[in-house]
């Protein structure tokens, strides 16, 4: 049904300020299950392209245009949402499938806001779409919502799939070299993503992983060591980002795994998430570091005990400094995720984050607002917690009448100021170095980035200073 020729789209737009590294990989692990099945395939990321457009990827030999909606929209601008104005351009006799979180989640305002749709595919893409191409009609298939002659049919939940051993990205494809960026500064490195599981065996009320879209318990499910050894093979980036939720739940698993990438001399540099509870293995730490993890991204959440204990970590406050005291031993550079605005914490308690970052030796910290996410616990914790509220906005976030949306800007602008404008970085800066993140390469790409970029702001502000001055003169 899909046709032979396919346009694959992540229509999310480019941000200035934001961190800009990784392809869009989700949406290459689908159109790598029907490869086999159809001609030609051009994958298109619009935060790579000048134009907003996507009219110019389409001629008659395209059959079918994919698109992941797996973040919430932009906001509207001048009345329209970018992202779905992108799909409303495109041709009204084009086969358009919209798929993705996002679009799982809001199947309804999917098609009730883009009139050209006629699939949505929810939850795993891979084979929801492999099983459209090989039938004649949407009816047929599981794990779809179809329009036909206005009319929408909901179609049963797919089962969980096995996720697959040989199905990988065909990094050919690729019209775009990924290079770490940040607020137009080239940091100096290629990137690419790799996901080699899916799910997460814990239980953190505020997280949604250990669960699809439609509310099901997901198990963790890895792939083989060789099976993920062998699409490294085919990755020519310098850094690898994998995009497990929690990459070290098999420490055996971990260790195979370096064990084959030292054998076969694979070098790179690798970054993972993970959990404390990967201190207990020093052995498979040890294997890591000589295999080329450098970056290591821990959920700590919170310096507090009480606020561990309710989000359902599993650890105490204690525990993660015992771990920290084995981590420090290796070559890491070792990054702290914090939420800001945990329920029962005063602002004082929030701010005491950053010195116990310092503390413990994290290098970098990530914060992030506490917000429900659909399908995690936490929507009942604030229901049952007097003065707790989540925000009606699209971001769901959780403020209390104690503590504002505008409070909790202004403290995770002081913990940032006060973890990043200190000595500590000097430290971060030399484990960066030692690990050989940091090198003279880097460094000069980056001086060379930050003076053009200055180069350029300094052009145009030059320039409409005289377009006002001519102004004035007429």
């Amino acid at each position: 049904m899909l046709g032979r020729n396919i346009l694959a789209v992540y229509p999310h737009r480019r941000k200035g300020s934001e961190v800009r590294f990784t392809p869009p990989i989700g949406i290459e692990y689908v159109m790598a299950a029907v490869q086999d099945l159809v001609d030609e395939i051009t994958i298109v990321d619009m935060r790579q392209e000048d134009e907003y457009d996507l009219n110019r990827f389409i001629d008659a030999k395209t059959d079918c245009v994919c698109i992941s909606l797996n973040w919430r929209p932009s906001g509207a601008e001048n009345g329209v949402v970018p992202e779905l104005e992108l799909i409303n351009r495109l041709p009204a006799d084009m086969l358009t499938i919209v798929g993705g979180r996002w679009a799982t989640l809001n199947v309804d305002a999917v098609f009730e806001q883009c009139p050209n749709v006629d699939v949505v595919v929810k939850g795993d893409g891979e084979e929801t779409l492999r099983a459209l191409a090989l039938s004649s009609s949407p009816a047929d298939v599981d794990g779809l919502s179809w329009r036909v002659d206005g009319v929408v049919h909901h179609n049963a939940v797919r089962r969980f799939a096995p996720l697959s051993e040989t199905i990988y990205p065909n990094r050919a494809l690729r019209r775009y070299v990924y290079r770490a960026t940040t607020r137009g500064i080239d940091l100096g490195v290629t990137m690419d993503s790799l996901l080699s599981s899916r799910g997460c065996p814990f239980n953190c009320k505020f997280c949604s992983y250990n669960t699809d879209t439609f509310g099901r318990r997901r198990p963790w499910e890895p792939r083989s060591p060789e099976s993920v050894v062998a699409e490294l093979r085919t990755v020519d980036a310098e850094v690898v980002l994998f995009t497990d939720n929690n990459f070290c739940v098999d420490m055996d698993r971990v260790e195979a795994i370096c064990d084959l990438l030292i054998r076969e001399n694979i070098r790179k540099i690798y970054a993972v998430e993970a959990r404390i509870e990967i201190a207990r293995r020093p052995d498979v730490l040890a294997k890591m570091a000589r295999a080329g993890f450098r970056i290591i991204m821990l959920g700590l959440e919170s310096a507090c005990d009480e606020s561990l204990e309710l989000l359902n970590k599993g650890f105490t406050i204690a525990d993660v400094r015992a771990a920290f005291e084995v981590l420090r031993r290796f070559r890491f550079v070792l990054a702290g995720f914090f939420i800001v605005g945990n329920i029962g914490e005063s602002q004082r308690d929030m701010l005491r984050m950053s010195g116990f970052a310092r503390e413990i030796g994290v290098d970098f910290i990530s914060l992030s607002y506490l917000r429900v996410d659909p399908g995690s616990s936490l929507e009942e914790v604030v229901r049952q917690t007097p003065g707790y509220h989540v925000g009606t906005d699209r971001r769901a976030r959780v403020y209390s009448d104690s503590c504002s949306f505008r409070d909790l800007r202004v403290v995770k602008r002081a913990l940032n100021r006060d973890f990043y404008f200190s000595t500590h970085m000097l430290r971060s800066l030399r484990r960066g170095i030692n690990a050989g993140l940091v090198t003279p390469r880097q460094l000069a790409s980056v001086l060379r980035s930050a003076v053009v970029l200055a180069l350029r702001r300094l052009l145009r502000k030059r320039l409409g200073s005289r377009l006002e001055l001519g102004g004035d003169r007429r």
